[in-house]
């Protein structure tokens, strides 16, 4: 039995390896259930600047911090498709039958696990900012400098993955404005004033 816990506006789920998923839900209490998978790196806090949307829409999102992330317990050895598992225990522990789920950017890997694991349950699966294989050229042509070289490299050895990418988790921990500022520089120009909103940045 799947154990919630209510934290002012966060929510916790004990699953039952008695890993800890944090959570927070937006939107309308009754509205259509959807589950909302993160970023790379991100948080369940990442909804809150759309939240205004979402009550428009009449949904009930529920955000989960990944294994690891925000306040969700480290998973060790944790693959891709461990989180359908994780996600439809939520669900049961909050009454939902059946759900959607809706992935963005790092998400979106995930969702397509879910898609793959959860059978006539999951409804529909959305992903927004998705990337694309690295081995395709129309991914690749639009990413730049030290990221075009760490995703073709990941794709060529993917054991070294954790390698290309502990610098940016180091950054994100010990110097997070740097780290912003940095993707600012580099990114689309759509997403360089998303993150120069004060709000995203707090978020």
């Amino acid at each position: 039995m799947n154990e919630l816990t209510k934290l002012d506006v966060d929510s916790r789920c004990r699953l039952r390896d008695g890993r800890v998923m944090m959570f927070r839900k937006y939107g309308e209490p009754t509205g259509e259930p959807v589950f909302y998978l993160h970023g790379f790196p991100g948080s369940r806090l990442e909804v809150r600047v759309a939240e205004k949307v979402i009550r428009k829409l009449g949904l009930r999102i529920i955000a989960v911090d990944r294994p690891g992330m925000g306040g969700s317990d480290f998973q060790p050895g944790r693959k891709l498709t461990d989180l359908p598992g994780d996600i439809e225990q939520l669900a049961d522990a909050l009454g939902i039958r059946q759900f959607s789920i809706f992935a963005v950017s790092g998400g979106g890997p995930y969702a397509l696990a879910c898609a793959l694991k959860m059978g006539p349950r999951l409804k529909r699966v959305v992903i927004a900012c998705g990337l694309g294989p690295p081995g395709i050229p129309e991914t690749m042509k639009d990413i730049r400098g030290l990221h075009k070289m760490a995703y073709a490299l990941s794709s060529k050895y993917p054991k070294l993955t954790p390698y290309w990418f502990s610098p940016i988790v180091s950054a994100a921990l010990s110097r997070p404005e740097k780290l912003l500022a940095h993707y600012a520089t580099i990114c689309a120009v759509p997403d360089r004033a998303i993150l120069r909103n004060d709000e995203m940045r707090a978020v």
